[in-house]
């Protein structure tokens, strides 16, 4: 007989990790005016978002008295990504299975009920092999005083992705449709079961300090910027079965491992033009490569990965071109490395285009694209090949409210972020 706590902790494990934010390598922190603009901003984000993406920037703008300062509250965007709609059957399949437990339980394997709800579960379960879902959530922070002279800058940001993936044993179907087709088991053993949940999770946790100076070109400008930082990595690379999860004896600690280092952001821009409207700029962000080795599995064990996920850190080069007027800004971002894969997820290298208008003001409307030109976008994991956003600015004052929404191949995302000048 299946221990009824076995089949609860199975449940636990892989429906609800399924509905829920199961914390796999997290994309770098955007902030929400650049998410609505396709995730651009190396040439043209603004003063109080210039660490997250080229420290240069915050000696670039014009000098409003060289004692303003922007701050960034904390602003939180998330994105979820469900490639085969899972959620949709997390209902009927923990019908199915609290239905079995009971017949278990009753000594009722025979019953035209059980076998329905046997049939009902294979089906759900072949369905469920290899699917995944994902989850993304990020947050960042900023205090900056834009100046040609001396820009200065102080930040810090979280960001977490997680992916489940479902693996069903080929045998766990032959029992349910054995029981489906009025032939239970006479003797059945918990530990013969083999199907799975797969839960991969990595975090990137940094806080840096940004300093940066306008050097003049005869009539243009250009301008450098450098910003030191901490930064701490986390993964988390979890296997259950269904017959030996105990949520007692869990402990998420044993399945982690984290490291902590020192790292660099540099950054130029290049501004031109009559009045200099256009800039050409580049980063190289997380100078100093990093590699972190998620937890190993033993040898002997059924989940022994003789090679175990590693989270990589890599420099990551990035062009970017901007034009802006009055009312405007257009812009575009070419990343010239790419951003590696944690697991089985697709490697990123985004060309992103954005633009902005302001219709007063008080407010703006934005707009962004960008494809993935990656060698691999997505097999075996969820595919990423483009995505488009849209983004509103609001600014009442010294206030700004930042909005933003984005949708992909199969994910979808949400920011929202408060800034205040004084």
């Amino acid at each position: 007989m299946i221990p009824l706590s076995a089949l609860r902790g199975f449940t636990f494990v892989m429906l609800s990790a399924l509905t829920s934010f199961a914390w796999s390598a997290p994309a770098s922190y955007q902030d929400i005016r650049a998410m609505g603009m396709g995730g651009t901003g190396v040439a043209a984000a603004r003063p109080a978002a210039a660490s997250f993406f080229n420290p240069a920037l915050l000696a670039s703008e014009p000098d409003q008295g060289g004692n303003t300062w922007n701050l960034m509250l904390p602003g939180i965007n998330g994105r979820l990504a469900d490639r085969n709609n899972l959620p949709d059957r997390v209902g009927e399949i923990q019908d199915s299975i609290l239905s079995i437990i009971l017949s278990f339980l009753a000594n009722t394997m025979d019953s035209p009920e059980t076998q329905r709800n046997a049939g009902r579960l294979a089906d759900h379960l072949q369905a469920l092999e290899g699917e995944m879902l994902r989850a993304d959530l990020a947050m960042g922070a900023s205090l900056t005083r834009p100046n040609s002279g001396l820009g200065l800058g102080l930040h810090g940001s979280a960001r977490i992705r997680g992916t489940v993936q479902g693996n069903v044993k080929g045998g766990d179907i032959q029992l349910l449709r054995s029981i489906e087709n009025r032939n239970p088991p006479t003797d059945f053993f918990g530990g013969d079961l083999g199907s799975n949940a797969h839960v991969l999770a990595t975090g990137v946790i940094e806080a840096g300090v940004t300093l940066a100076r306008q050097f003049p070109l005869g009539q243009q400008q250009l301008a450098l910027g450098l910003t030191p930082k901490i930064m701490q990595l986390h993964t988390f690379n979890y296997y259950e079965t269904l017959y030996d999860f105990s949520a007692a004896s869990f402990n998420a600690a044993d399945y982690a491992t984290s490291q902590l280092g020192a790292n660099l952001d540099a950054g130029a821009v290049y501004s031109f033009g009559e009045s200099q409207q256009w800039r050409l700029a580049t980063s190289v962000r997380n100078l100093f490569p990093m590699t972190l080795e998620a937890k190993a599995y033993p040898p002997g064990s059924r989940f022994f990965q003789p090679q175990p996920p590693r989270l990589k850190i890599r420099p990551l080069i990035t062009l970017g071109l901007a034009h802006s007027g009055e009312r405007h800004t257009l812009t575009a971002d070419l990343e010239l490395t790419e951003n590696p894969p944690f697991g089985p997820e697709a490697a990123t290298r985004w060309l992103s285009l954005g633009g902005e208008y302001r219709l007063n003001d008080g407010v703006a409307l934005r707009s962004g694209f960008r494809q993935n030109r990656a060698s691999n976008t997505g097999a075996p994991g969820i595919k990423e090949t483009t995505q488009a956003s849209l983004g509103l600015g609001l600014s009442p004052g010294r206030l700004h409210l930042e909005l933003a929404a984005t949708v992909g191949d199969n994910d979808i995302g949400a920011g929202l972020e408060v800034n205040l000048r004084f």
